[in-house]
């Protein structure tokens, strides 16, 4: 600490009826100018910002007596670590001596101002609990009292007196580049968490409410800068510096090990609400030359996004309808990434978040309905768990549990029909639901088409080789199960063993197929252009001109 930096006393073993900011204030003006004075008469303690340090030093030396009461005079330390909270620091006027050290490079401004235009800036006031009073009752600290600002008092005066007192030594504070900026922030935190009262187990019970104002909180842009961890959706074009308007909360996973959350870490229902309508409007349109990086980024911030509504306990219509626009995100990127090598797209780990997805849904539709609230896309998301789970025989049964308004849905009974189209190896059926379904329903029925094709082949091969040495048209192959051309057909009669026959255009029959592993699924255009024409208007004959993904879908998904 420099002397011009060492200019605030702490005064002790003051009595409660001295100590007011008038008796104060004229018993210390009378060794400098004073600006402005803390009272807090529940400590018999009072601290006190002179103008300069030649009038602190002087008043140190010579104030201790007041109205016949011999006061306890330390210099007010810059930095005190929370272990040494209740010593007393040394009588040494020497302000070198009191120096903690705040490790940071000397800097042209203060952490205490906007490093720039972004609604978050690196401010300590900012997200200080004087701007956020939500934060500092869900920490229960003990504030400052409010004071009037003297004549010449500076505009901190207010934040000042309303801080945790264990954060006082960090104002004045300054912070340059995005490290110091981290690690100021850093040990911002370090203070609130050990500041914060223990919970007990009664106290588990209780929800976080999150403060957070942006996307990202402040203190992870900067270590994610530092680190070198941001993604090229939030960086400033042609730099390595990071876009405070682009960056979005990283997912983290959780551990036991695991520090709770802050509530200025948390962010509330709104702000994940603008998170997501970001995502959807400004990202999801922007992978098609980078689907791996597309797909890691914005899977891990809508992940980001779930866990904020785990954490928060969030249940309701708006936080319903967040939840369904990730999992219908999951339902498009399992069709329309499923030929992407594993590096990029991983289909188990995808589905595996959709499942999740829909069982949060799943629980969030019962607990609203048991207050007499019904989401408008509930029949929807209905659907997509009953398509997800045409093997499993027991689906029917869950189906007659549904209320009847859901039940007699067309979303529902569409799904119905098709477990019976499976179930039954009707593949005639089942590739007519295909072309009359919706695009996401199309996205979760693509799952299915090597098993429907496989027992197809199966049936026909059954009923063509009672007729002796015969064959069958490739081009009604290509019709009836939906192919995209007669060679996609011929490799997957072979792949099961039918082997194409002599003639142009079929195949010969064997009495038993072969047993092979199932083939990749292959993108089928169909369903994209089932997508494209509901958007546009066009009939579903017409070929459109290329189109960007159809991210409406994420917003409502009511597409036939």
């Amino acid at each position: 600490m420099s002397p011009s930096e060492a200019m605030v006393l702490q005064c002790k073993n003051i009595p409660a009826s001295l100590n007011s900011k008038d008796i104060l204030g004229e018993h210390f003006r009378q060794f400098g100018r004073v600006q402005r004075i803390f009272c807090r008469p529940q400590k018999n303690l009072a601290i006190v910002h002179f103008h300069d340090h030649a009038s602190a030093a002087k008043a140190k030396k010579k104030g201790k007596l007041l109205r016949r009461h011999e006061l306890t005079i330390f210099w007010q330390r810059k930095k005190q670590s929370p272990g040494e909270k209740g010593q007393r620091p040394p009588d040494d006027p020497d302000p070198q001596s009191q120096a903690g050290g705040f490790e940071s490079a000397p800097v042209c401004k203060a952490l205490s101002k906007s490093t720039s235009g972004w609604s978050s800036s690196s401010s300590l006031s900012r997200g200080s609990p004087a701007k956020k009073p939500l934060a500092t009752k869900a920490l229960q600290f003990e504030s400052e009292p409010q004071m009037e600002p003297s004549p010449d008092g500076l505009e901190s005066e207010h934040l000042a007196s309303s801080l945790p007192s264990p954060l006082f030594h960090l104002i004045g504070q300054v912070a340059e580049t995005a490290e110091e900026k981290y690690r100021l922030l850093e040990q911002r935190d370090k203070i609130l968490r050990q500041a914060r009262p223990k919970r007990t187990d009664l106290d588990l019970s209780k929800v976080f409410v999150g403060t957070c104002p942006d996307m990202c909180p402040e203190k992870e842009h900067y270590m994610r800068e530092t680190r070198n961890q941001l993604s090229s959706f939030e960086v400033i074009p042609n730099t390595e510096k990071v876009d405070h308007t682009a960056a979005i909360k990283e997912y983290s996973r959780s551990s036991a090990d695991q520090e709770e959350p802050l509530p200025h870490e948390l962010r509330p229902l709104t702000v994940l609400n603008m998170t997501m309508n970001y995502l959807v409007t400004q990202v999801m349109d922007q992978g098609e030359d980078n689907y791996r990086d597309w797909y890691d980024f914005v899977w891990n911030r809508t992940r980001g996004i779930r866990k904020d509504i785990t954490q928060q306990h969030l249940c309701d219509p708006l936080t319903v309808s967040l939840i369904e626009k990730c999992a219908r995100f999951h339902i498009h990127c399992a069709h329309h990434l499923c030929q992407e090598p594993m590096m990029s797209f991983d289909a188990k780990i995808n589905n595996e978040n959709l499942t999740k997805c829909l069982q949060s849904l799943k629980e969030m539709y019962q607990d609203l309905a048991s207050k007499n609230i019904y989401c408008p896309h509930e029949a929807e998301f209905r659907q997509y768990s009953v398509l997800l789970k045409l093997n499993d025989g027991d689906i029917l049964r869950e189906v007659q549990q549904f209320r009847a308004e859901l039940r007699n849905s067309p979303e529902v009974k569409f799904a119905v029909q098709a477990f019976a189209a499976v179930n039954s190896n009707n593949f005639v059926r089942f590739f007519k639901l295909v072309k009359v379904a919706s695009y996401l329903a199309g996205c979760i029925l693509h799952r299915y088409f090597d098993q429907v094709r496989r027992e197809a082949l199966r049936a026909l091969n059954v009923a063509y080789s009672s007729r002796g040495s015969t064959t069958f048209p490739v081009e009604d192959l290509v019709r009836m199960l939906m192919f995209q051309n007669a060679g996609e057909a011929s490799d997957l009669a072979l792949h099961y063993g039918l082997a194409a026959g002599q003639r142009a255009g079929g195949f010969r029959h064997f009495k038993s197929m072969r047993t092979s592993t199932s083939l990749p699924l292959i993108l089928v255009p169909f369903i994209r252009r089932q997508a494209r024409s509901a958007l546009s208007g066009e009939s579903k004959r017409t070929v459109p001109q290329p189109l960007d993904l159809p991210f409406s879908i994420f917003i409502s998904a009511n597409i036939t």
